[in-house]
């Protein structure tokens, strides 16, 4: 049976539901890491981090729409713009997130086969 949290939803809901911490590398380090890091609703800091990630989001869109409409007479690849400097901070952001959630994950290959984590992955590739 799935261990789940008073609210209901499961902890580890891609994991084998009798993986315990010993089954993770890091053990419960490990486990701690990724429930937080994938589950905003697991705690207080969870719920914290899920929100930036969503105003990092915000930024990033609204930055590629702002710059989209700027200065048409500048360089492309000018990096002295407030434009490059707020797109720079989003994607180390997006990287540094997909990298620790790589590294936390139970199976290294089920988190290669969901579709979402590849759309990260690509996301911060052009950068």
């Amino acid at each position: 049976q799935e261990r789940r949290a008073e609210n209901g939803f499961a902890l580890v809901d891609d994991v084998d539901p009798q993986k315990q911490a010993h089954d993770f590398r890091w053990g419960e380090v490990q486990k701690t890491m990724y429930i937080f890091l994938n589950k905003p609703k697991s705690s207080f800091g969870a719920r914290i981090w899920a929100s930036v990630d969503i105003f990092v989001i915000l930024c990033s869109v609204i930055n590629l729409v702002v710059e989209s409409y700027g200065n048409k007479n500048r360089n492309p690849g000018d990096t002295n713009t407030p434009y490059f400097f707020v797109d720079a901070t989003c994607v180390t952001f997006f990287t540094v997130d997909i990298i620790l959630r790589c590294l936390v994950a139970p199976d290294i290959r089920n988190f290669f086969k969901k579709p979402l984590n590849w759309f990260d992955f690509l996301a911060i590739m052009p950068f």
